[in-house]
Formats: C-alpha cells, structure tokens, sequence
C-alpha cells in the first residue's frame, strides 16, 4: 500500500465526498428561500425575516459617553512606554477635538430673552 493511499483513503474521502455534496445543497436551498422571501416582500428589506425580529439594535453612544471612553482610554495609555501609545493619544486628542467641533456647528444661537415670558 503506498503512502497516498494511507493518507486519502477512500472512505473518508467518500464521507467528506457525501458531506460537501450535502452542505452546497442546503446552500443553494437557502438561497433560493432567501431570494424568494425578497421578491415576495415589501420594502427594501424584503419580507419578514424570523431570524431578524430576534437582533436588537444596539443603540449608538451619546457624544457625552463617547468622550468618557476616550478620556479612560487615553488615561489608560498615558502610562504606557510605547511609541503605538503616544500615535493612539494624537488620534484620541483629534477625535476629541472633532467631537467638540462638530457639538459646537450643531449649536442653536439663543439670546438671553429667549428664556423668559414675554407680558
């Protein structure tokens, strides 16, 4: 017998023969399914998907939230000797920055008279 022969012996090859045959199957079915649950639904998501009423959508971060994480990050990095540490505190300080700039566009002009009633 020689050593191919031992190493790829025909019944596994068989199995796994059977088994990827399986797998493209259940591919191609799930596909199909897919495809008709598109063209069958509304919208641009397509139909009712079960598997998506399951996902929740993980809600996006305040402004505040995210520069608390940044300040504990940089914080965390400050006492760090490495020259990746000292990169991550500029583009930390940019976001920083960015942030604060983009608050600052969004900003409503009030004056002081808006606060009060008019008699």
């Amino acid at each position: 017998m020689s050593v191919k022969a031992l190493l790829n012996s025909i019944e596994e090859s068989q199995v796994i023969d059977e088994t990827m045959d399986d797998e493209i199957f259940q591919a191609i079915q799930n596909v199909r399914k897919a495809q008709e649950v598109s063209h069958s639904g509304s919208g641009l998501r397509g139909g009712d998907d079960e598997a998506d009423d399951d996902v929740q959508l993980e809600e996006i971060p305040s402004q505040r939230e995210v520069l608390m994480a940044t300040s504990l990050i940089n914080g965390y990095i400050a006492g760090l000797d490495d020259p990746f540490a000292r990169k991550m505190e500029v583009l930390l300080h940019s976001f920083r920055q960015q942030l604060h700039l983009d608050a600052a566009r969004n900003m409503v002009a009030t004056s002081i008279t808006d606060y009060f009633e008019h008699v």
